[in-house]
């Protein structure tokens, strides 16, 4: 029986999951600019999803190391 699922989830998924959760923001953004908003909002989205990719990353890579350290084979 899988004891913590969404830990393994993280584990196989989450580095893609991270990337992806960064590239909507400035794919949004990029939307948002095509229905007519500003420029402005390209760039905010683009650091927007820096800022996502670097948290959502650190948290994949805290997971891991507790799945390496604490989690039985």
């Amino acid at each position: 029986m899988n004891q913590y699922p969404m830990v393994h989830l993280l584990v196989r998924h989450g580095r893609r999951m991270a990337d992806a959760a960064a590239l909507a923001m400035p794919i949004g953004a990029l939307i948002l600019v095509g229905y007519g908003w500003s420029w402005s909002v390209l760039i905010v989205g683009m650091l927007f999803g820096v800022v996502v990719f670097v948290v959502a990353r650190s948290f994949v890579e805290i997971v891991e190391i507790i799945a390496d350290t604490l989690l039985p084979r």
